[in-house]
C-alpha cells in the first residue's frame, strides 16, 4: 500500500515538473519599428491600392498585330535576339 502511494506521488511530482519545466522564457524584446520598416509599410499599403494591370494573351497578340508589319518584322526580329542575347549573358 505505501508502494502505491509513493509510486504516485512520484509520478505526479514528476507531472508537474515536466508540464513547468518546458516552458522557455524569452529575454527578446519585442522589435520597435524602425523608419526603413515603417516606409516599407507605407510602400505597400500604398502599392496594395494600385495594382498593376496584367495582360492577357489576346492583348498582347493585338499589340503585336498592330506594331509589327511586314515591312519592320526583320527589325523586330532582330532587337528579340538582342534581348535574347543579353539576357543570355547576365550572370
Amino acid at each position: 500500500m505505501k508502494s502505491k502511494i509513493i509510486l504516485n506521488l512520484t509520478l505526479a511530482v514528476f507531472v508537474m515538473l515536466s508540464l513547468t519545466g518546458c516552458k522557455k522564457k524569452s529575454s527578446k524584446k519585442p522589435a520597435e519599428p524602425n523608419e526603413a520598416s515603417m516606409s516599407q509599410s507605407t510602400i505597400t499599403q500604398e502599392g496594395a491600392n494600385t495594382i498593376p494591370e496584367v495582360k492577357s494573351i489576346e492583348q498582347y497578340k493585338a499589340e503585336a498585330e498592330k506594331e509589327i508589319t511586314k515591312e519592320n518584322y526583320q527589325d523586330e526580329l532582330n532587337s528579340l535576339e538582342k534581348e535574347i542575347e543579353q539576357d543570355i549573358s547576365r550572370p
